[in-house]
């Protein structure tokens, strides 16, 4: 019997998806606690957490996860996809400003004008929101065009060979992007990989680029890719079981290779290379975490039952609103008032236990007003 139709037949809910996205966030909250709680993240759980849990198996997650839920989504047409695109990215920069403030009053009582060159370089950061803005009004473009599933695949792996070419430190071709031209930088950011390595000079503020599109873009494709197929497998137990033990040797195999050093991968030598510059590291490193995270999150989430089910199933719905709450929590009271103006340097397994806090909080503020209404 073949593994998969011709038409749809699997449109239901993906427990593999909610399981995949939830245990994301987990890792997400995670790193982000222990990147502005001060953890040492050289070696040992913090370097695990750093380039694995919260590397590969958290934002390249999310991104793919966004891609299989354009697939399923029933308003998926240009018109709908380019204004919850726009919606997004007007938003990502809001939410920039809101956590960047607690650089602010740090700046003023200590009088330390680096703290307003970080708000600067905060408020201008291409983060994952406005990474996911872009591609979404990308992916409504190409609709509109008509492009087919495998049309966007192929545009995807196109721009991440572009990328990888251009992108600052780690490109083939190019390893300096940025102009040091604000009003230039700032819009390039979206699209490539521009990096400032300080912001120690007020009259140069360069802009970060974690997520530009050329390089991320084949993430979201990936996940469209997926979820075309899984709309169409007529037996996800057998797809999964045949997918997800491979996925997790090659993951396991090139992240060791990663970190030995002298590979093609340079997930671990470089810490803008950590973000997915390199198609080499996407294809080898993130697509197979992909895979094996949604294999595990289908067994995962098949036996799950009750409560826990609807507990992972109501936090993957609210994770876009957690995301965007967790991040002041972190910037204003993880790294503002615990490691700034305390001065406390916290181990990494004390900031793993407060990220469980964080993200309790989180997901219960994303639930009330005014966070609630937040549609994403």
């Amino acid at each position: 019997m073949p593994l998969f139709e011709k038409t749809d037949c699997n449109t239901g809910r993906q427990a593999c998806v909610d399981v995949a996205k939830v245990a994301a966030i987990v890792f997400m909250v995670a790193i982000h606690c222990m990147m502005y709680g001060g953890a040492e993240l050289s070696s040992g759980v913090g370097l695990l957490f750093d380039c694995v849990f919260g590397g590969a198996m958290a934002a390249p997650v999310f991104m793919a996860c966004m891609g299989i839920g354009v697939a399923y989504s029933r308003k998926n047409d240009a018109a709908t996809l380019i204004r919850r695109g726009f919606r997004m990215l007007v938003a990502a920069y809001i939410f920039n400003a809101v956590r960047a403030a607690a650089y602010l009053p740090l700046g003023y009582f200590s009088g330390d004008v680096a703290h307003y060159h970080r708000f600067v370089l905060l408020f201008l950061l291409v983060d994952i929101l406005q990474f996911a803005g872009m591609a979404l009004m990308l992916l409504a473009l190409l609709r509109k065009l008509g492009a087919r599933t495998r049309t966007v695949a192929m545009v995807s792996v196109a721009m991440s060979l572009a990328g990888s070419c251009v992108a600052e430190k780690v490109g083939w071709l190019v390893k300096t992007v940025h102009t040091g031209i604000l009003a230039l930088d700032v819009p390039l950011s979206l699209v490539a990989g521009v990096v400032s390595d300080n912001c120690s000079y007020p009259e140069f503020p360069l802009v970060y680029s974690a997520f530009p599109l050329l390089n991320w873009f084949v993430f979201v494709a990936f996940g469209l890719a997926i979820g075309k197929l899984l709309r169409r497998c007529r037996n996800t137990d057998r797809l999964f079981a045949i997918a997800t033990p491979p996925a997790l040797l090659l993951f396991v195999f090139t992240t060791i290779l990663g970190m030995k050093g002298g590979s093609p991968i340079r997930l671990f030598e470089d810490e803008e290379a950590f973000y997915f510059m390199s198609i080499i590291d996407v294809l080898l490193v993130a697509f197979p975490a992909i895979v094996f995270m949604l294999g595990a999150g289908h067994f995962i989430g098949k036996a799950l039952n009750g409560k826990a089910a609807d507990l992972v199933q109501r936090t993957s719905s609210d994770l876009n609103r957690i995301y965007l709450v967790h991040w002041p929590i972190v910037m204003w009271v993880v790294d503002a008032g615990i490691h700034q103006i305390c001065g406390f340097q916290m181990g990494v397994w004390t900031l793993l236990v407060i990220s469980f806090a964080v993200l309790a909080v989180s997901a219960a503020l994303s639930r009330l007003r005014p966070f609630s209404n937040l549609k994403l």
